[in-house]
């Protein structure tokens, strides 16, 4: 967060970030906008997004006061915010990659982490963005994961991710969208289904799942997308309970975040017999035909994986990628 105590004449914007992505409703979102000004006496303070007209968010504010505001009803896209003092020439502020778009939560296990040879890369007029366990955003680089600066320990993992499907993913909804894409990513290798779902307090963020939803509420959100269950169909787990708890998961996080679940069906894993991998598709099946909250994912059990349990190269991550967006197409944006 940037510094507190503003140099004269200057102002410190705290929110939004830059690469932050407000999750869109309809064609437009509302610019939450935090910070503090170094200017004798009280002041108007207005801002401006993406070169539109210039509104007040917030009056009669004192030097060395922080204020807030809300920059409503823009529309859709990217660009720099500027804030500025009404009645004092010169002191502004501006905040580079602030877009009104998409979010999307990441959960599941190492390959939603990105487990490939090579890391990958967005590409477009548009910037793809992530925000992290650090709670900070970024640009959206390959590892979108990362195993270093967690702020909840429990998204601790000693897998170190590699290149994933995500900055792919988000050159295909931005290409068809013209609005900027962001992820949230909150996966952690070798879990299981159990390992995602809500404890007592849905927001205890020493959970896998509080941690998401926390997270999530910070971010916004559109859907939460799950890669999972290698785990699972490796232990053995029948199709009957790992449908239950797909069900629990995706009725809580409609509950808590008021969005839909999209699990994808399992790649051909080579080191999990086919029977056990079948039961967990099988379960994933039945859940996008009988819940409300499930979407429709892909269906990865046409990709071979490379090792055991991963798709590692750039051909594998792109088919994925592509498979990725043709059910999100399908779902949410047709």
């Amino acid at each position: 967060m940037p510094d507190k105590t503003p140099l004269a004449g200057k102002i410190n914007i705290f929110t939004p970030q830059t690469y932050q992505v407000i999750q869109r409703s309809g064609a437009t979102g509302d610019i939450i906008i935090t910070g503090i000004f170094n200017q004798a006496g009280s002041h108007d303070v207005e801002a401006s997004f993406n070169g539109g007209a210039y509104a007040t968010i917030a009056s009669g504010v004192a030097s060395g006061a922080e204020f807030s505001g809300i920059l409503t009803g823009q529309v859709e896209g990217q660009g720099t915010l500027t804030v500025r003092l009404v009645d004092a020439t010169g002191v502004a502020a501006t905040v580079d990659y602030v877009g009104i778009g998409d979010v999307y939560v990441i959960a599941g296990q190492s390959n939603a982490m990105g487990y490939g040879t090579n890391n990958q890369v967005y590409a477009g007029a548009l910037a793809a963005a992530v925000f992290g366990n650090d709670y900070d955003w970024r640009d959206c680089v390959d590892p979108v994961d990362r195993n270093t600066l967690q702020k909840d320990s429990v998204s601790d993992d000693s897998t170190v991710p590699a290149g994933s499907v995500w900055p792919l993913l988000a050159t295909l909804i931005m290409a068809d969208q013209s609005v900027p894409v962001a992820f949230v990513s909150c996966a952690k290798g070798a879990t299981s289904i159990t390992d995602w779902q809500p404890g007592t307090n849905h927001l205890d963020r020493t959970t896998l799942y509080g941690s998401m939803v926390y997270r999530a509420l910070q971010a916004g959100c559109k859907a939460v997308l799950l890669w999972t269950g290698e785990a699972d169909a490796g232990s053995g787990m029948t199709q009957a309970v790992y449908n239950a708890w797909l069900d629990a998961l995706a009725n809580a996080l409609n509950t808590d975040l008021g969005v839909t679940l999209m699990p994808c069906k399992l790649q051909n894993c080579t080191g999990i017999a086919d029977p056990l991998e079948a039961a967990i598709n099988a379960a994933i099946g039945e859940a996008w035909t009988d819940n409300a909250n499930v979407e429709t994912g892909p269906d990865l059990s046409g990709l071979a994986t490379d090792d055991n349990y991963h798709l590692m190269t750039d051909a594998k991550l792109s088919d994925a990628a592509d498979l990725w967006w043709a059910a999100l197409d399908a779902a949410l944006y047709t």
